[in-house]
């Protein structure tokens, strides 16, 4: 048994789910990297090595994709507060 298996990005998305231009945003924006198993090419092209993907996900999320956390603001920050003012 072989202890890569790379694929594709339209292969890898296929797998978890998603469309490749999302993968690809992914890696635009620095949340798929080596550590996820992505590599790329002499011609520029992208691979993603499927087991050291899984490997490098938790338990929890194994066969997950990348998260990016979203900051809300509180209903009392400053951004809010003009926000409400410019609807009255």
């Amino acid at each position: 048994m072989s202890d890569t298996e790379l694929l594709t990005v339209a292969e890898f998305a296929h797998r978890i789910r998603r469309h490749r231009r999302t993968v690809y945003n992914w890696i635009r924006r620095g949340l798929l990297t080596r550590v996820h198993g992505l590599s790329i090419t002499p011609s520029g092209g992208f691979l993603v090595d499927w087991l050291q993907y899984q490997r490098h996900s938790t338990e929890e999320e194994k066969g997950s994709y990348p998260v990016r956390r979203r900051r809300s603001n509180p209903p009392y920050s400053p951004a809010r507060r003009g926000r409400a003012q410019a609807d009255d």
